[in-house]
């Protein structure tokens, strides 16, 4: 099976929301900040991280973003 196939036969992260992305400035691309996405079709090792290229990124981005400044409120509290 080439490369392209197996990456094909990968399933998507079964629920969007157990995925999260963080910007890093380049359109086509997020920061997979899902503790061990290789299982995702939609990831892409780079380096020592992985890139998200979801279709749906920019949500699961925003998600994260509205944790996070969840978990900033709740701390307060």
């Amino acid at each position: 099976m080439q490369q392209n196939d197996q990456k094909k036969a990968l399933p998507v992260l079964q629920n969007l929301k157990t995925c999260f992305a963080k910007d890093i400035g380049i359109a086509q691309f997020a920061e997979c900040l899902v503790s061990d996405p290789r299982q995702c079709r939609y990831v892409l090792p780079f380096g020592h991280g992985y890139f998200c290229q979801h279709p749906h990124r920019d949500s699961i981005v925003a998600g994260a973003q509205n944790l996070q400044s969840l978990q900033r409120t709740a701390d307060v509290f």
